[in-house]
């Protein structure tokens, strides 16, 4: 088993897992599965980037960092600046360890617990395919806003993919369904716009990624989608 998932009162009956109840916390990641096609993961990380106002200096922190692979290329996109990385996962953490520097640092940490919690004020909040697995975002994106220093940047990707065939046929071989944490596009500018943020940019868009045969698509889904069923 992949996975140890405790079953809320409210789903008990219907013997399947919540979102709150599959808390990536008890997924067992495996870094070197999650490296595979790890070209085509990468590709949000670029428009990202091109959002993101470049300035030296900058306090960063990467949300779900994972094996670093992505961070550290943050960090190398940004010169001058203390980027920090926190995943919740100890197989991540150990890859992403044999990546850090001088101003590149990775520590355990629960995405939930920053946002709840106190301490220093960021200049960038980053994150890339981790938030759809925490709950409640119309509470959890006013927490990260509360985490950014004056002048802040808010720069998230997270998938939208519900509909995504092989996604609808996980769920159908599993007979039931695992719903990711992520609102529509709409929802999102209606809670950013309501907490104040001012210069907005929310786009949606298809990063295709073509497989060679149907055990490519299983290879694929082993990597984050299948966790929750295995």
């Amino acid at each position: 088993m992949l996975v140890t998932a405790a079953f809320c009162h409210k789903h008990a009956a219907m013997g399947i897992p919540c979102i709150s109840c599959l808390n990536p916390l008890t997924m067992k990641w495996n870094p070197t599965q999650y490296d595979k096609f790890n070209a085509a993961r990468e590709a949000p990380l670029y428009d990202l980037l091109a959002l993101i106002d470049k300035r030296p200096g900058l306090r960063v922190i990467d949300l779900g960092c994972g094996p670093g692979n992505i961070t550290v290329k943050l960090a190398a996109a940004l010169p001058d600046s203390d980027v920090l990385g926190i995943d919740s996962s100890a197989e991540m953490l150990a890859t992403a360890a044999e990546l850090a520097g001088p101003r590149l640092k990775f520590e355990v940490g629960r995405i939930e617990d920053f946002a709840a919690g106190g301490g220093p004020d960021y200049d960038l909040i980053f994150s890339n395919a981790a938030l759809q697995w925490v709950p409640e975002h119309a509470e959890l994106l006013p927490r990260l806003l509360a985490r950014l220093a004056p002048g802040g940047q808010l720069a998230v990707q997270l998938p939208a993919d519900d509909y995504n065939p092989a996604r609808l046929v996980f769920a159908e071989v599993a007979g039931w369904r695992y719903d990711l944490a992520s609102l529509d596009i709409s929802a999102y500018a209606e809670i950013l716009d309501a907490h104040g943020v001012t210069d907005l940019t929310l786009f949606e868009k298809v990063y295709p990624h073509v497989l060679a045969a149907a055990n490519a698509v299983l290879e694929w889904g082993k990597r984050t989608a299948l966790l929750p069923y295995l």
